[in-house]
């Protein structure tokens, strides 16, 4: 981030907001927040059976899976 002569900074000014408000966002994690969004779109994704690339059998049951989840998830399936 750059600061103009007079202390000011430009890149926050063009947002509208004070430096003390990025600076308190950016000290908190939105990590969580965005993986538990991407998990449960997944997860939506795969119960109404959309892009699912696997299935699982286990007995008679079957279970479709998105391999990209499988290998993250677990070593034995990559």
């Amino acid at each position: 981030m750059e600061l103009n002569e007079d202390d000011s900074h430009p890149e926050i000014e063009a947002l509208g907001c004070e430096l003390s408000t990025v600076l308190k966002a950016s000290a908190k994690s939105l990590a969580p927040t965005v993986s538990d969004e991407a998990l449960n779109t997944l997860n939506e994704l795969r119960e109404a059976n959309l892009l699912c690339d696997a299935q699982i059998s286990v007995g008679e049951h079957a279970f479709n899976v998105h391999r990209a989840i499988m290998s993250s998830c677990s070593s034995y399936f990559r």
